[in-house]
């Protein structure tokens, strides 16, 4: 058996959502690398890899879910939300729009057709 869903959300879903939180925070909203690793629940050396690439650089996210991350970023910045709830949020829309079914093919011979997430 190959990987479940769930463990390609926690191997390259989740760890590409914190890089672009942690950009989205530190470039366009002007966190420091410290306040933007507590909103995140990471480290701040965590921070300065997702920053430079060299963590979580294997996913790529598509235009409609980056712009998603800018508006769940403003709603943590304004206080209106926190990263546990956009983050649940974001990897439902992750998973409706497929993105989760191209990371799935690209780690997994996966058929095309695969509709295992939809089927319920």
């Amino acid at each position: 058996m190959g990987l479940m869903p769930q463990e390609l959300e926690l191997w390259y879903v989740l760890p590409a959502l914190r890089r672009e939180f942690a950009r989205e925070l530190t470039n366009t909203h002007e966190f420091s690398q410290r306040m933007a690793a507590e909103l995140l629940g990471v480290t701040e050396a965590a921070i300065s890899q997702y920053k430079s690439s060299k963590r979580a650089k294997n996913v790529k996210f598509g235009q409609n879910i980056l712009d998603e991350i800018k508006k769940s970023s403003e709603k943590i910045v304004e206080k209106k939300s926190n990263f546990l709830i956009e983050s649940q949020h974001m990897c439902e829309l992750i998973k409706q729009d497929k993105t989760l079914c191209k990371i799935h093919r690209r780690y997994e011979s996966m058929p095309r057709n695969c509709s295992i997430c939809y089927s319920r």
